[in-house]
């Protein structure tokens, strides 16, 4: 006794598509597109900044960039911070050649800004954050670590300047 298979119908043709639609929404990563018009009359390389300023509030993307500056406004990989601020250790303070970059950058971070973190409604809150590939900085972190290198590279471009001047004397 075979069993005789329901003929494929319309609906039900329509109920995989829609299986196969959702199981693909819930894959992707989702990401909005919106489209800002510069002018109402819609002519080329005219501006009108009123308009193009509310069309973003009222998307909510003013909002959304006040509060990703408010938290974390700077990132950077862990490679460029070793390369740009680890010149800024002392040598006693130098982590072991064997570690990852990333470590090497956790290190460095962990002492160039301690004491920097803030007290919020009984929570500490650190100065950076650290994800896969980068570390994210709260306002004002990165700007400590390159006011402290431009410190660093002035005294030693003053040093190189005098040396060079004690000969040409």
């Amino acid at each position: 006794f075979r069993r005789r298979r329901a003929p494929t119908t319309l609906t039900t043709k329509f109920k995989g598509q829609l299986n196969v639609l959702m199981k693909d929404i819930q894959d992707a990563r989702t990401r909005y597109i919106r489209c800002i018009k510069p002018n109402s009359e819609k002519l080329p390389l005219i501006m009108d900044h009123d308009m193009t300023m509310r069309q973003l509030a009222s998307a909510g993307l003013v909002t959304a960039i006040t509060v990703s500056r408010e938290t974390f406004p700077s990132n950077m990989r862990y490679d460029v911070i070793w390369d740009r601020f680890s010149g800024l250790l002392p040598t006693r303070d130098h982590p072991p050649r064997h570690l990852s970059v990333e470590d090497k950058a956790k290190h460095l971070l962990s002492i160039m800004l301690k004491g920097k973190e803030k007290v919020v409604g009984g929570s500490v809150i650190g100065p950076y954050a650290c994800g896969k590939t980068k570390v994210f900085f709260r306002s004002g972190s990165l700007e400590v670590l390159e006011s402290v290198r431009s410190g660093l590279y002035s005294s030693k471009a003053k040093i190189i300047q005098r040396w060079y001047r004690s000969f040409l004397a």
